[in-house]
Parts: C-alpha cells; structure tokens; sequence
C-alpha cells in the first residue's frame, strides 16, 4: 500500500542510524528526479530502515508517496525467538534487502 509520509507514524521516528549529510543531498535529488523507490520498514517501537529517506522528506516541500511496510508481528517473533529486544537489532544487515528478503530475515 502506498500511503504519505505525513500520515503515518513512521514520520516521528527517531533515526536509526547516523545521518551523513552527503548522502542526504544526494538522496534528495534521487528522490526529485526518480521518487522513493524502496519501501521503508517499521515496526511498533521504531524503523527497521528509511532514516535518510524520512530525514530527506522532512525537508522537501513536496509530497511523495512511497510504500511502509509494518513488521511489527515479525519483529516480535524475532525478538523472542533471539532472546533479544528491538535496541539490540542489527540494522545496517537489513537496510538492502527486498521485502521478501526482510520476511526471511526476521523469520530465521
């Protein structure tokens, strides 16, 4: 589902990562010549990804509209099949992957 980034929670949350400037700007023109392309990733307690993407969008006066997907279900499971909490997920290891591939990931 494609919704807008002002509409959904995603849009208050913290970053991450660290945000390197250099790629925000060349993010932001990406995302003027081509939209968001890459869904963004969340679940009930933070991103999972799209800390550049949403720090860009934050800026950027027009509207785009780009797919966020919810794992919070999997994301839970996760966790408690890891014996581990959101704080201590890896993200830098999901920041690439497809939505097929984040289900496998966080279904392991």
């Amino acid at each position: 589902m494609k919704i807008n980034i002002f509409t959904i929670e995603t849009f208050n949350y913290d970053p991450i990562n660290n945000i390197d400037a250099v790629k925000l700007e060349n993010l932001k023109k990406d995302i003027e010549e081509n939209g968001i392309l890459t869904p963004i990733y969340y679940c009930n307690l933070g991103l999972l990804t799209g800390s550049h993407r949403i720090e860009v969008l934050r800026t950027m006066n027009d509207i785009y509209e780009f797919q966020a997907i919810d794992f919070t279900d999997e994301v839970n499971q996760y966790c408690e099949m890891m014996d581990c909490s959101y704080n201590e997920l890896q993200f830098d290891d999901i920041n690439d992957l497809s939505v097929e591939e984040v289900i496998k990931y966080f279904r392991k």
